[in-house]
């Protein structure tokens, strides 16, 4: 990996993949789970090549335990069980990801979203 050449492929490249609405939800209990478990950041992803399609995205630490987000996603996130979760790992802050790889990825994200109905958790944002 050449220096000066890396880059944060989530802050580069986030306004050609998607546009993100995080609504402010009413629900303090949830809110307050949220907190307790270092959740930053959530929302409605909203996919440019198909705005009439969104999905949620939640935002976990790493450390969070996995029986925790089951209850969380379960119990308070959803009204209904979601027919897909996509949890995103690695180290993308200095991964450099070239133009076609980024097509393709795109390409394979909104494919999956037309056909599921997504929900894609990210602990690495």
């Amino acid at each position: 990996m050449a220096t000066g050449q890396t880059s944060n492929f989530l802050v580069d490249n986030v306004n050609k993949i998607l546009s993100v609405y995080v609504p402010s939800y009413g629900r303090q209990g949830v809110s307050k789970l949220l907190t307790s478990m270092g959740v930053k950041s959530y929302g409605t992803i909203t996919f440019p090549d198909n705005k009439s399609h969104q999905a949620e995205f939640i935002r976990i630490p790493a450390d969070v335990s996995v029986m925790d987000v089951k209850k969380f996603l379960n119990q308070d996130w959803y009204s209904e069980r979601p027919s897909l979760v996509i949890s995103i790992t690695g180290g993308a802050k200095e991964y450099k990801m070239q133009q076609k790889v980024l097509r393709a990825f795109r390409r394979g994200l909104l494919k999956v979203a037309r056909t599921t109905g997504i929900e894609k958790l990210n602990n690495f944002i």
